[in-house]
């Protein structure tokens, strides 16, 4: 078996088999599916800060990666506003527009997926630059889409400076101090221990959030859920694999016109991130505010499908972007 292979393997294999032990777990009265947002919670405070450290610490940034925080932004804006489109010519009710709309915005640009391929494609530094990419998105995603989910539910929701630092203040939030504290590390040129790349630490830290963060989603799986909206994956599908790479390299193309130094591994890494599948934020939304939380379910089950099935071979096969 190749290297290519092995990579593409590795990945299927973790997110199938960790997705389905949940599934089991649940399905045989091994673990209740409650247990579900103490464990995401756990592996966001303890997994998800010390991994972003370590992979941004070796990073050498310029400021042409400034853009690399921006791209995501802007792409989560348009998915957004596409998404809330498509819902009204849905004729979704406000619970489930705002689930699509959530679906369609938001991607799993993060350690479960997005920086684990970009681990595996790329190596430490394509990890870096995947927690680069989320950095400001994560941002916007705690101190305005999660209270945004609200106005969906029906609540009347009042915004400020002093609501948006409380909700970056959330235990939640951690994984950005984790990132914050990397690039403080990276610009001070202290150099990262050795140790770190000996053990490959990177490694084994990504594959156990990648893999507890599945087995959460398996755990809240309910696969009759599944079959009654083939309408909407279809939608979504075309959002996530189709408009949001085209809008991707749009940017890319503008950035680049404008003679901002944007090339190589950044690209590389925002263009692998731009065909990312459905985030676990929205059906975590869906979830904390009472929107249409099987919708959430299905969607990112079969979003998730699809992009293993279709787009992951293809970017697996080593593309030379």
């Amino acid at each position: 078996m190749d290297e290519e292979t092995t990579k593409f393997v590795i990945m299927v294999a973790v997110v199938v088999l960790s997705s389905a032990a949940g599934y089991a777990a649940r399905r045989f009265g091994w673990l209740a599916e409650h247990m579900a947002a103490r464990i995401t919670l756990g592996i966001m405070v303890l997994g998800y800060p010390a991994t972003g450290l370590l992979a941004v610490w070796t990073l050498k940034l310029r400021w042409a990666d400034a853009w690399v925080t921006i791209q995501p932004v802007i792409q989560s804006f348009a998915c957004f506003g596409l998404g809330l489109l498509v819902a009204r010519w849905q004729k979704l009710r406000r619970e489930s527009a705002g689930v699509f709309s959530y679906a369609a915005a938001h991607s799993n640009w993060g350690f479960t997926m997005g920086g684990f391929i970009c681990l595996r494609l790329f190596g430490e530094q394509g990890l870096a630059y995947t927690v680069i990419y989320a950095t400001l998105w994560t941002i916007i995603m705690f101190g305005l889409f999660f209270p945004l989910a609200g106005r969906f539910a029906g609540r009347t929701e009042r915004y400020g400076l002093a609501s948006f630092v409380r909700n970056l203040l959330d235990l939640r939030c951690l994984p950005l101090a984790g990132v914050l504290a990397g690039i403080g590390l990276s610009l001070s040129g202290i150099e990262r221990p050795a140790v770190f790349q000996q053990w490959r630490i990177i490694d084994a830290l990504v594959i156990l959030c990648t893999a507890v963060m599945f087995f959460v989603t398996g755990l809240r799986l309910h696969v009759s859920h599944v079959w009654g909206h083939m309408r909407l994956y279809a939608w979504l599908a075309g959002i996530k694999f189709v408009f949001s790479p085209l809008l991707a390299l749009g940017l890319i193309w503008l950035v680049q016109q404008a003679g901002v130094g944007l090339t190589g591994l950044p690209v590389n890494v925002m263009i692998v991130e731009s065909f990312m599948p459905m985030a676990l934020f929205a059906v975590a939304a869906a979830n904390l505010y009472g929107l249409d939380a099987p919708l959430a379910s299905s969607l990112f089950a079969a979003n998730t499908v699809m992009f293993l099935v279709l787009v992951l071979p293809v970017i697996a096969l080593g593309i030379n972007w």
